[in-house]
């Protein structure tokens, strides 16, 4: 026959009875456990984060902050606004730029020259050379044929160039027109 378990047995982990009074092993928890785990992982996600967002708040302090379009085109407008041409600045020419438009043998050639505000090239303009060509050349790229062909591309295109010239310039001496000698596609 079955035994009946007495009040003083109790049910022990395990299935195991045990009497009162008598102690339970010390049984340490699974160092995997999905607790522990859970909280280990919401640790490395909230560490992470912080690390993320500490990483862009720092990168944004040290990137030197890009000028507003107003900023870059007023003394243009100024420019503009002045028809007697009283105003006009230093002009520099740099090395005309070819392109592939992408198309079967079909090449963009444009050579421009750059009017500044000041009455003297900025410094920046011959030192920074390589990376104003690089930012033209990417502004170029980007151009389909129709674009180049259309007035309002050209129109266009002598904007983007502007902007891409004027982030490597002082912004007392940006270049304020362009005026292209060379536009051909062939």
């Amino acid at each position: 026959m079955a035994e009946k378990k007495s009040k003083k047995e109790e049910q022990a982990p395990a299935g195991k009875t045990r009497k009162r009074g008598e102690e339970l092993p010390d049984v340490e928890p699974a160092s995997g456990s999905p607790k522990r785990m859970v909280i280990a992982a919401a640790s490395l996600v909230l560490v992470g984060l912080l690390v993320m967002i500490l990483t862009i708040v720092l990168l944004r302090a040290v990137r030197p902050a890009k000028k507003p379009l107003a900023v870059r085109h007023a003394v243009r407008e100024a420019l503009v606004a002045d028809p007697d041409g009283v105003l006009s600045g230093a002009v520099a020419a740099p090395a005309p730029f070819v392109i592939n438009t992408g198309s079967e043998s079909s090449f963009f050639t444009v050579a421009f020259s750059v009017e500044f505000f000041d009455f003297e090239v900025p410094e920046e303009f011959t030192l920074r050379e390589a990376q104003i060509r690089d930012a033209v050349l990417a502004v170029l790229g980007k151009k389909t044929q129709q674009e180049l062909m259309s007035d309002i591309g050209r129109e266009k295109l002598r904007v983007e160039l502007l902007d891409a010239i004027n982030q490597f310039l002082p912004v007392d001496n940006q270049a304020v027109d362009i005026f292209y000698t060379k536009y051909l596609l062939q």
